[in-house]
């Protein structure tokens, strides 16, 4: 069934509300989200077209998840609601910052007596949004380390009281919640929430993490490259991409040897004209492939979602090599009951999309 294309899902694991767009003030100026600067790209615009890795065992999904799509009326009650909800240690890995309610509601926190920290990017893509939340926290003693050894620290999530976690495909800004198509993803599960705490204790030090071999985070630059690999390359049905930026060659490569196998590859993309990739659209159209993108017009496609099979991916990271490689990304793969949840808005969304 075609689902109308002038609604909006909330999904949680308990509902499915619809919100009516025209509802929605009118989108203000975005602040530049770029994720990878395309001048660091590693890529020659040509996706080789033979994979020639070894594909990893399927990771292993989670459930205890739930799901808020946004732009939705109550997207941004989501984070807030978190932050709220801190009542000793409240730690946060943020790319960029400049969502007002979303600064006060730390500021808030730490006056209440919980324990605040936060590591941020110190990018040039961030360095000049960031700066007024940074000289807010600072104000208010907050813990702010800018994070180091990476080429972005792209990985959105906060950890709350140790119980409970947000990992988001977001950045805290007015049009995430307003005009973005992106994906909280709300973290019940304890050794998910343990692995986050490890990382960003680890993170804020500015030391590696331990994190186990075993852990069903997917994590740049350390397992990304494993996991994403073992996710596509293990689906024997589907595989149906709605992601920002797909600019990375060896998973080009993947996609056109699991349509070869008889998967059904389906890849959806940010509008071209704000976000050019076009070169390896190409590429994955020239081996059968369908390729369509999202107009603006429509909503910014800026979420990072993989289904395959019966398993889905959602977080930070983009499909570039910078992105896998280089940066701090974080993600989850959950079971089927999570993939029920984000699927439909997809579908939803490839139904709007326009071929390349």
């Amino acid at each position: 069934m075609r689902i109308s294309a002038c609604l909006l899902v909330i999904v949680s694991a308990c509902s499915v509300q619809t919100i009516d767009p025209e509802s929605r003030t009118p989108t203000p100026p975005r602040v530049s989200q770029t994720d990878d600067d395309p001048a660091q790209a590693e890529s020659d615009g040509v996706a080789k077209a033979d994979f020639d890795g070894v594909i990893p065992d399927a990771p292993v999904g989670t459930g205890n998840l739930s799901v808020t799509v946004l732009p939705a009326s109550t997207g941004k009650d989501v984070a807030l609601a978190a932050i709220r909800s801190a009542t000793a240690t409240l730690d946060a890995g943020l790319y960029l910052v400049t969502e007002y309610t979303i600064v006060q509601a730390f500021i808030a926190a730490k006056e209440r007596g919980v324990a605040v920290r936060i590591v941020i990017d110190d990018s040039d893509n961030t360095r000049s949004g960031n700066k007024n939340a940074l000289a807010k926290w600072a104000a208010a003693g907050i813990d702010v380390v800018k994070a180091t050894g990476f080429s972005y620290h792209h990985a959105k999530y906060l950890v709350v009281d140790g119980k409970s976690a947000l990992v988001m495909t977001c950045n805290f800004t007015v049009s995430s919640f307003a005009s973005n198509r992106e994906v909280v993803v709300s973290v019940s599960d304890a050794e998910l929430v343990a692995d986050l705490s490890t990382i960003f204790a680890a993170d804020f030090i500015h030391e590696s993490p331990e994190i186990s071999a075993t852990t069903r985070l997917v994590i740049s630059p350390i397992n990304a490259r494993e996991k994403l690999n073992g996710l596509i390359g293990n689906a024997k049905q589907r595989v149906f991409f709605a992601m920002q930026s797909v600019d990375d060659n060896d998973t080009v490569a993947l996609l056109i040897a699991r349509h070869d196998a008889g998967v059904d590859v389906r890849v959806m993309m940010a509008d071209p004209t704000v976000y050019d990739q076009s070169g390896d659209a190409d590429v994955l159209k020239a081996h059968g492939i369908d390729v369509r993108y999202l107009p603006e017009t429509i909503l910014y496609l800026h979420e990072k979602v993989i289904v395959a099979d019966d398993d889905a991916f959602v977080g930070s990271v983009n499909i570039t090599y910078t992105s896998i490689e280089k940066n701090r990304e974080i993600g989850v793969i959950g079971d089927a009951s999570f993939t029920s949840l984000v699927l439909p808005q997809v579908q939803a969304d490839w139904d709007m999309a326009v071929s390349f």
